[in-house]
């Protein structure tokens, strides 16, 4: 997996504490963790949800153990440093967990879902509307990266920014090495192990398809 990332964006980088030269080590084989949805409408007028989340997803026949890794989310204008969640524990071959992060609509749609939440705190993290990069790491390694709207960070071209009440989601949770051809912009489907979002009309938690706990 390749990405493309400027000296002066390293620099603002290294200014904004993430001392940190990446390194892209996965590949377009199916065989790593990849950030497979964005949702970055928490604080629209028109989202369906609360609350902006990414999902990760494991398209390997193995589990993969996520202690060590962590999310970061940067903007995409000028690479501030939006804050980052730390992973634990394991992700079964095939399965999917969702990182809920803030609620941060000062206005919300009057129908607009809260969602669950499946560690033990919600992230203090929200993801920059249109314009943003999602880094997954292992140490010093980049394991993936989602860049979208105007971005100096994303693999082989930056996906499209997404509509207002919708997320940029990975097709069949296949990475070509490129955002712009991997992501597209759809009807949110937050999902944690097998279960999917509940109907939007229906106000509350997910469903009760969705795995009652944490996956760590």
């Amino acid at each position: 997996m390749s990405f493309r990332t400027s000296a002066a964006v390293a620099t603002a980088v290294g200014a904004a504490g993430l001392a940190f030269v990446p390194v892209a080590t996965a590949t377009p084989d199916g065989n790593q963790i990849v950030i497979n949805e964005v949702y970055s409408n928490g604080a629209g007028l028109s989202g369906p949800y609360l609350n902006d989340f990414i999902e990760l997803y494991n398209p390997s026949d193995d589990p993969i153990i996520l202690d060590g890794m962590s999310v970061i989310v940067l903007g995409g204008v000028d690479d501030t440093n939006y804050g980052t969640v730390e992973l634990e524990g394991e992700l079964a071959a095939g399965d999917h967990h969702l990182l809920k992060l803030k609620n941060s609509a000062a206005h919300p749609a009057e129908d607009a879902v809260e969602l669950e939440k499946f560690d033990a705190e919600d992230a203090d993290v929200r993801v920059p509307a249109h314009n943003a990069s999602i880094l997954l790491t292992f140490g010093e390694s980049t394991l993936d990266l989602v860049g979208f709207g105007v971005t100096e960070r994303f693999e082989g071209e930056a996906a499209r920014a997404d509509a207002s009440d919708e997320s940029l989601a990975r097709t069949d949770g296949v990475d070509t090495d490129d955002n712009a051809a991997d992501f597209t912009s759809q009807e949110p489907t937050p999902q944690h192990s097998t279960g999917e979002a509940e109907d939007q009309d229906d106000l509350g938690e997910l469903s009760s398809q969705l795995s009652s706990g944490s996956s760590r």
